[in-house]
């Protein structure tokens, strides 16, 4: 990441993902230690749709439209229980694996698939 520009900040909790009002694209956020972050290009959140939601503060600034019908859809989807996710990339070459399992909460059964070959 710190290869391309990225820097990664651990421990660093977001308060408010900050949106231009202009273009109605977020351009940074604010930490709840109150420190901003700008974007050079995107804000992307690893939480879930319902967390990411709550940081979009919209009493604090406008935001586009778009995003008021994607708030009130939200609140009409169904939510599970925890859900992770981990994505690790490595500089490589050669075959690469995917695995993924789910488990099923109510026969407590394991499901998993393991394929893929990359050229």
């Amino acid at each position: 990441m710190e290869k391309f520009g990225g820097k990664l900040q651990l421990n660093a909790h977001v308060n408010k993902i900050i949106v231009d009002e202009e273009t109605g694209r977020a351009t940074g956020v604010e930490l709840k230690n109150g420190n901003i972050i700008k974007a050079r290009k995107a804000v992307v959140s690893n939480a879930t749709p319902f967390d990411t939601v709550k940081m979009l503060k919209p009493d604090e600034q406008k935001l586009p439209a778009g995003v008021e019908t994607w708030r009130s859809e939200l609140g009409k989807l169904p939510r599970h229980g925890a859900i992770m996710h981990l994505f690790l990339a490595i500089d490589a070459t050669g075959e690469s694996h995917s695995v993924s399992a789910r488990l099923d909460e109510d026969e407590n059964t394991r499901d998993e698939s393991r394929e893929m070959k990359l050229n």
